[in-house]
């Protein structure tokens, strides 16, 4: 009985380790790293970054929802079933953050596309004498404090192996900047927004809700597929 009650113990630890990202502690700039594995069910993939983050996250959250109009998170609750439809894995990623932290699945999947309202973000591309080339960029969001206590450094895995790195946001499942051997991206925004064109901006909402890919996720798309330069320049300049 002893020996079956270890094995038992032994297997329940193993599912608990699998059903968690790994923690892996800080780059040189001192950000927290996480492993993302990819091979978790959708629902499992970010529930410890989201746990981690929890206190900081829901500041944040309540911040930018006291911003937004009631009528809009209305229209994105009507919507959610329909995201669901076209996007389940992301869907259900959101689903397993929320449930993590305690809050609506609608709130947080309206959270997503924070920056396809509103966005002003800048990379620059330089180089030294010798052809090394570094890719730098800053994120304009509000709330600059509370954002820096939910950056992480996210290294994707699938299969067992490595696939790209990511630059994060906890409660958010696509990815604003990566980098995998051979191509670096970054998101950057200008328009359309409230400060530039209302006529745009809810032209871009409307795509949406269309089931037109979310940026953000279509570089996170892109990342996992594309090992070349030359395959994610074609993926991201055909896809509306």
């Amino acid at each position: 009985m002893k020996k079956l009650g270890f094995v038992l113990l032994s297997i329940t630890a193993l599912l608990m380790s699998m059903t968690q990202a790994d923690y892996l502690g800080k780059n040189k700039y001192g950000m927290d790293i996480f492993s993302v594995n990819l091979d978790l069910p959708e629902e499992q993939r970010f529930v410890e970054v989201a746990t981690y983050y929890k206190p900081y996250l829901l500041e944040v959250l309540n911040q930018y929802m006291d911003l937004i109009p009631a009528p809009l998170l209305w229209f994105v609750e009507q919507f959610s079933g329909y995201i669901y439809a076209i996007h389940p894995e992301y869907y259900l990623e959101i689903q397993g953050m929320a449930k993590a932290i305690g809050i609506n699945t609608n709130s947080l999947l309206f959270a997503q596309y924070i920056n396809e309202f509103s966005a002003f973000c800048t990379s620059v591309i330089g180089y030294t004498n010798n052809g090394t080339i570094f890719h730098g960029r800053n994120m304009d969001f509000l709330f600059e404090s509370t954002m820096r206590n939910i950056t992480y450094q996210a290294e994707f895995m699938q299969n067992g192996k490595y696939l790209y790195t990511a630059v994060m946001y906890a409660g958010l499942n696509g990815v604003p900047t990566g980098w995998r051997d051979g191509w670096s991206i970054s998101i950057n925004n200008r328009k359309p927004s409230n400060r530039t064109s209302i006529i745009d901006l809810v032209q871009n909402i409307a795509l949406v809700f269309a089931g037109f890919t979310q940026n953000m996720k279509l570089i996170r798309d892109t990342l996992q597929t594309c090992a070349t330069y030359d395959c994610a320049f074609n993926k991201l300049s055909t896809t509306p």
